[in-house]
């Protein structure tokens, strides 16, 4: 698989008056300035939770990537949102996004949550409702998501919404991990366990990969989207220990 060219990210990977978006337990929402504070202490500061993302060292510099990403949504073109329950939208408790995988011409699914909500199947029901809004409202044509070799749960998590092993690619930091994969024309909603409405009524883990082995996943004939720089360098994507909601 080729390297994208560092440009500006061109496709739309969202609509930002669609959000917030809702499942039967939780609102995914932008981020608001408020929830950097929650982020860097049950996020950053939980050695378990952030073994495999790029941390934030204080506090400060947590809000200021929050700040910039939060500017980056009128662009409409590097999502990366609030989880937090459907009764206290204030609660942050993960984070879910579709951006694009740098460097790769891919849209990459993410998603994560802090420790005291693992065990509750809310990972898988927060990337069920992002894939079934990138593929019925925004029509995109693929998305993958990567994983760290080690991490069983959230592989099970990204097989259970129907994506498959497509290869691996070199992330710094980590070596070698799995890229998993669907196409829109693979996509059966049916085949996924009911999480409410995951689109707004008029409508139905990224850091930096450095290179592709040969088993690099094939890129569909009708993926458009570029890769390029996201917009406060490494994203708080995890590899590993975010699929721990299974």
């Amino acid at each position: 698989m080729k390297s994208g060219v560092a440009a500006p990210f061109s496709k739309k990977l969202f609509h930002l008056s669609d959000f917030p978006l809702y499942t039967k337990r939780l609102v995914i929402r932008p981020l608001r300035p408020t929830d950097a504070e929650q982020a860097y202490r049950s996020i950053d500061l939980d050695k378990e939770v952030s073994q495999f993302i790029n941390r934030a060292n204080s506090l400060k510099q947590k809000a200021e990537r929050f700040e910039k990403l939060m500017a980056s949504y009128e662009m409409e073109n590097y999502g990366y949102f609030a989880l937090a329950p459907i009764e206290a939208d204030d609660q942050l408790i993960g984070w879910v996004g579709l951006t694009p995988l740098e460097g790769h011409p891919y849209t990459q699914l993410l998603y994560g949550l802090v420790r005291k909500v693992w065990g509750q199947g809310l990972g898988t029901e927060a990337a069920a409702a992002m894939m079934r809004y990138a593929f019925q409202r925004m029509k995109l044509s693929e998305l993958v998501a990567v994983v760290n070799p080690e991490n069983a749960a959230s592989r099970k998590l990204l097989e259970k919404i129907g994506m498959t092993p497509r290869g691996h690619l070199n992330w710094p930091r980590l070596g070698l991990v799995e890229v998993y994969g669907i196409r829109r024309r693979e996509y059966k909603p049916g085949a996924i366990a009911p999480v409410g409405p995951a689109v707004p009524d008029t409508a139905v883990g990224s850091a930096h990969p450095t290179s592709a082995n040969q088993q690099s996943p094939a890129p569909s004939s009708d993926n458009q989207n570029p890769g390029g720089t996201g917009p406060s360098g490494p994203t708080e994507n995890s590899p590993g220990r975010d699929g721990q909601s299974e």
